[in-house]
């Protein structure tokens, strides 16, 4: 994998930042709080950029880059659902509003009150549940972004199509992740920039500038993990990009409220739109035990 964008994909990531620019954002996700931005996503297909995956001059990787400007951006738009994961899984035209659930681990889906569409990872198989069919309680959380308990009976059969989607669910996990934390730790790097105590700027002192580090690295990491995995498309790589993800939200998004002083611990400060959606996405497929069992079992047998 050559880790330096492509002109056209760097074109994509403009052009996209261009259009979360203007309709995405922390006042739009706040205005948005507890229900999917239908119009955003009206916006992303007609612009195409959910359907790069199958693009024959794009493909999952770029599908990825959408995903990670999209978190970045506080989109309340199931990105990561629609442009990579639905269309690695489904032969078929996928539906403009999809969520993922997991049989196993049954609990509030998020946008799944919304969904047109709910892939259940169901074993070694996949069910396809219409989201007209589905009776939705929606849950109120603190993580920004809408959840609903979904009754996933039914639903069509794709046989042994599990592990196609635990990989691609993993691999949007990572890039969402990726978005989420680079846009939290650029905040709080611009606060400790312009915030001032005993004469000078707070992101001056050694002791913070250790902490930023060690941030960046996790954040970088998590970047290039979920891109390689993207770009690679098997399972050991998206397992560990997972891993490496959820680890870096453990890590750092603790650590970001923490440099921000108090404010950083108020709900009008916008650190927490980033942090929360990482703690609630860091759970997902099991979180990092079952992403780690994964990588695990790949490369040292079960």
């Amino acid at each position: 994998m050559d880790y330096d964008l492509t002109p056209d994909q760097q074109a994509l990531t403009e052009a996209v930042g261009a259009v979360l620019t203007r309709h995405a954002g922390p006042a739009r996700a706040r205005a948005v709080r507890d229900r999917h931005d239908d119009e955003l996503l009206r916006i992303l297909l007609e612009g195409g950029y959910l359907d790069v995956a199958t693009d024959p001059e794009a493909g999952p990787l770029e599908a990825a880059l959408v995903a990670e400007d999209a978190a970045r951006a506080l989109a309340a738009v199931n990105v990561g659902a629609r442009a990579l994961v639905a269309p690695a899984v489904l032969a078929e035209p996928v539906p403009a509003r999809v969520a993922l659930a997991d049989a196993a681990r049954p609990g509030p889906v998020r946008f799944g009150g919304d969904a047109d569409a709910i892939l259940v990872l169901d074993g070694p198989d996949v069910r396809v549940v219409d989201g007209t069919d589905v009776r939705a309680e929606p849950v109120p959380t603190g993580y920004v972004l809408p959840y609903a308990r979904l009754d996933l009976t039914g639903g069509r059969v794709l046989p042994g199509r599990g592990a196609e989607l635990a990989r691609w669910w993993r691999v949007a996990l990572a890039a969402e992740l990726a978005g989420l934390l680079a846009a939290g730790l650029e905040l709080t790097t611009s606060y400790l920039a312009q915030r001032t105590q005993f004469g000078r700027p707070l992101g001056s002192l050694q002791a913070l500038q250790h902490r930023l580090a060690e941030a960046y690295v996790w954040v970088e990491g998590t970047r290039w993990a979920a891109r390689s995995a993207a770009w690679h498309g098997d399972d050991d790589a998206a397992a560990t990009a997972a891993t490496y993800a959820t680890m870096a939200a453990r890590t750092i998004a603790v650590d970001l409220h923490q440099l921000s002083g108090a404010i950083g611990f108020t709900e009008e400060y916008d650190l927490h739109l980033w942090t929360m959606r990482a703690q609630a996405l860091r759970t997902e497929l099991g979180g990092i035990g079952a992403h780690a069992r994964a990588v695990t079992a790949g490369r040292w047998g079960r």
